[in-house]
């Protein structure tokens, strides 16, 4: 099992560090500040120009005293770099608890991602050969700019742009990539040094705070929701997938002996927080945040679990064809008791969910239960239910101007009560291909759960509109010139009317998309006229046609 430190323990750690030379009968005193027969050691730290640093080799640091002292010893204490994660993380690349003074002034570090640091170096001595130690601390900040090396923002921007050009349509679909992408990414740092999450975006090596960081940078990105979870000495992340708030452990997931295919690499995805106690016995819910759905944990989500529900599954229908309705089977499993005690009440989820029916067809519901080793099971009578099919479906809008960009409308369902359905959960949805060019396209709304049936809505992209840029009065008549509007248009409209209101507007057609003005005859003389123009595409047998733009005055002559 790996050793999981929890972030708290480190700032304990490192305030013990600092401060235990307060201690009655301590042989050190820290600096000036703890003593009045403390003398102030004085040094500097000496490296390379910022401007010829490079991460990905070895940079050296040396501690240069300035005056004499005795028995002089060095530390680098702790490395952190800012960055945007918001909250709980203070910056660390390393955890102070475990660094320690050394003989030598001289230190290495290698860095891997582009930044400014600060650096915490600490020199140890007495300033007499009979005298107390004292101590200083001075910090170094670095900056390295190597375009070989992204920094720790931009790598977790490149890799959630990787994921959303996935295509990806629930929050399940786009956790469990950036899980995986993690996973393959990261290694787990066993000597316990690299605490952050430029270690495993960057660094490729780190402990559970490192994977929790990460990951939860990775999932802001994608709009996901997260929070920091402890227990057993340990942190881990709960996300909000899909309307429901979820249990993943990623550092657990990654076992280091088992691949992305197999399932010991996803166990701990999108747990309640009953299973997640089975694997760390400390976690508690938290208030607010209750984890307590199964529908977009990994094995129940994919189907996987299938694999280990499908033999008991024949075994229950064995006890319904014996007229049983309450019995026990046994779980026969090699795996270690803390595997059991998730895979195997998911199986009695899977198996609690099915549609069972007696030898006369008559619906059965089943209660299954896991408890050591065993899968206990109750059969009852349940009257069919009637599914509905909602038609209370709305899209964010009907209409979008082109833009040169995928545009697809937000979808609200409500069910006969009036309550808000969820996505992923009650219902998905599937768009026509495209939804980038003019035209009309479809979203299908598939009703699943407790609900059946589909309900299709359509929506359209309108070309992008002009404005006029010039108009004149002309004999009996007016100019009007617009702007030139190519893309995703084949022609222009112009419409003007007596009325402001442009009611009884008359209408003017210019087929081609080169003609940019238009004079327009016989009108009364001395009659003030209001313009406007649009665009259209003609795709088939139906236009789409811009907004028009807006209105110019003119007065004709005679």
């Amino acid at each position: 099992m790996k050793k999981k430190l929890s972030f708290l323990m480190l700032c304990f750690a490192m305030l013990f560090y600092d401060l235990f030379s307060a201690v009655t009968g301590s042989a050190y005193a820290y600096g000036a500040d703890t003593g009045t027969n403390v003398q102030t050691i004085v040094f500097s730290v000496s490296h390379e120009t910022d401007t010829s640093l490079s991460c990905g080799v070895p940079v050296s640091f040396t501690i240069v005293p300035e005056g004499t002292y005795y028995d002089a010893k060095y530390m680098l204490q702790s490395v952190k770099l800012d960055h945007d994660l918001v909250g709980d993380y203070s910056g660390w690349i390393n955890d102070p608890s475990y660094s320690s003074y050394q003989e030598s002034p001289d230190f290495t570090f290698t860095f891997y991602a582009s930044g400014t640091y600060e650096m915490d170096f600490y020199m140890m001595a007495r300033t007499s050969a009979d005298g107390t130690y004292s101590f200083k601390k001075v910090t170094e900040t670095v900056t390295i700019e190597d375009p070989d090396y992204l920094s720790v923002e931009a790598v977790a921007d490149k890799v959630a742009d990787e994921c959303k050009a996935k295509g990806f349509t629930t929050d399940f679909e786009k956790a469990l990539w950036l899980h995986d992408w993690l996973l393959d990414k990261c290694t787990y740092d066993n000597s316990y040094v690299y605490c952050g999450a430029e270690g495993a975006l960057c660094r490729g090596l780190g402990k559970c705070e490192s994977y929790y960081a990460a990951y939860k940078m990775l999932l802001s990105r994608v709009g996901i929701e997260s929070k920091r979870v402890t227990g057993n000495s340990h942190v881990w992340n709960m996300a909000k997938l899909d309307g429901n708030w979820y249990q993943i452990d990623a550092t657990w997931d990654d076992n280091g002996y088992s691949s992305l295919d197999d399932w010991q690499s996803h166990l701990y995805f999108g747990l309640t927080d009953e299973l997640m106690q089975a694997a760390h016995s400390e976690h508690t819910s938290l208030t607010g945040y209750t984890c307590d759905s199964y529908t977009d944990n990994y094995f129940i989500k994919t189907g996987e679990i299938k694999e280990w529900s499908d033999p008991f599954a024949v075994a229950i229908k064995e006890k319904i064809e014996a007229g049983e309705d309450t019995f026990t089977l046994s779980v026969n499993s090699t795996w270690p008791k803390s595997y059991n005690n998730i895979l195997y009440p998911l199986v009695a989820y899977d198996l609690s969910t099915r549609d069972w029916s007696d030898t006369d067809g008559n619906a059965l519901s089943l209660s299954a239960a896991y408890e050591n080793n065993t899968l206990v099971c109750e059969l009852s009578a349940t009257a069919l239910l009637t599914k509905e099919t909602p038609t209370d479906v709305k899209l964010s809008a009907a209409s979008f101007t082109y833009n040169g960009k995928t545009q697809r409308p937000a979808i609200t369902v409500k069910n006969n009560a009036g309550a808000t359905l969820t996505k992923g959960v009650d219902y998905t949805i599937s768009y026509s291909s495209g939804c980038k060019n003019v035209g009309s396209y479809k979203a299908v709304i598939s009703f699943v759960g407790n609900y059946e049936g589909t309900v299709t809505k359509t929506f359209k992209i309108v070309p992008k509109g002009t404005s006029i840029s010039a108009i004149s009065g002309r004999k009996k008549g007016f100019y009007v010139k617009w702007k030139k509007q190519s893309t995703q248009t084949k022609g222009y409209q112009i419409r003007y009317s007596t009325k402001s209101s442009m009611t009884n507007a008359k209408i003017k057609t210019i087929a081609k998309v080169g003609t940019l003005s238009k004079t327009v005859t016989k009108l009364s003389g001395k009659k003030k006229y209001y313009v406007q123009v649009r665009t259209y595409k003609k795709i088939g047998s139906t236009v789409y046609y811009s907004g028009w733009s807006s209105k110019k005055a003119v007065t004709t002559k005679n």
